[in-house]
């Protein structure tokens, strides 16, 4: 794709462009686009609605395994 051939010695310049391309725009424009997506995650807004719905399904699973217990 970028001129690299693996028995050179000396890599053409379109394969060190690319190479450094790899290693360093790439990642920057990666982490700029995730760090985009995380703004708009609103995990804190969602978090009270997370908790309710956990302690609602604790409860029913604590009062399954009460009523399937023997009694001594």
């Amino acid at each position: 794709m970028a001129g690299y051939d693996g028995n050179l010695t000396v890599q053409p310049g379109s394969a060190i462009t690319m190479i450094r391309l790899l290693y360093s725009l790439i990642p920057v424009v990666m982490d700029i686009c995730v760090f985009i997506m995380l703004r708009f995650f609103k995990l804190e807004k969602m978090m009270p609605t997370v908790r309710k719905g956990n302690e609602e399904n604790r409860k029913k699973a604590e009062e399954g395994a009460a009523q399937e217990a023997p009694e001594a």
